[in-house]
């Protein structure tokens, strides 16, 4: 097998593996939020603000660099549509929740409804959408490229630090 595909192989398995991360990773913070008493406030908030930002980051990254290189790749555009109002969604739910505050009657439930769309999302793409781009043929080096540029990049304007932002790509 050419080396250059197996480098395109490796590559959108770490792309699609990044975008699945960021799915648990609110997943997770939505879990943790759950089990905070109301008297942790200033934990709740911070977990919740941090995993809004993280979802505002991932959405904007979805709809900058992910969704057109898979509209481009698909037949079945319905799905990328579907992906893209949902994100959207998403997004929305995350801003507003960013701006409420812990003793918000609205607060807890926000978190809740949008754990539940994640949810959902991460149900179409990861076992609807993912599928079809087994035999795509997109530079997913490239893809992995940029996606890691924007989303360094898109992290640091928001205050996020992590080490998984390195742009390197698989050679």
């Amino acid at each position: 097998m050419d080396a250059s595909v197996d480098a395109n192989s490796l590559a959108k398995q770490m792309l699609l593996t990044e975008v699945m991360d960021d799915h648990r990773r609110f997943q997770v913070a939505s879990g943790q939020a759950g089990f905070l008493a109301e008297d942790s406030a200033g934990d709740l908030d911070g977990i919740v603000a941090r995993a809004c930002d993280e979802l505002l980051v991932h959405a904007q990254l979805e709809q900058e660099v992910l969704y057109p290189a898979v509209r481009a790749a698909i037949v079945q555009k319905q799905l990328v549509d579907e992906a893209e109002l949902e994100s959207e969604t998403i997004n929305n739910l995350a801003a507003e929740l960013r701006n409420l505050f812990p003793r918000d009657e609205r607060y807890l439930p926000a978190i809740s409804v949008l754990g539940k769309f994640v949810q959902l999302h991460m149900e179409s793409e990861e076992i609807e959408l993912f599928p079809l781009l087994e035999e795509s043929a997109l530079d997913w080096n490239a893809l992995l490229r940029q996606w890691r540029q924007r989303k360094a990049a898109l992290r640091a304007e928001r205050g996020l630090v992590s080490p998984e932002s390195d742009p390197e790509t698989v050679d």
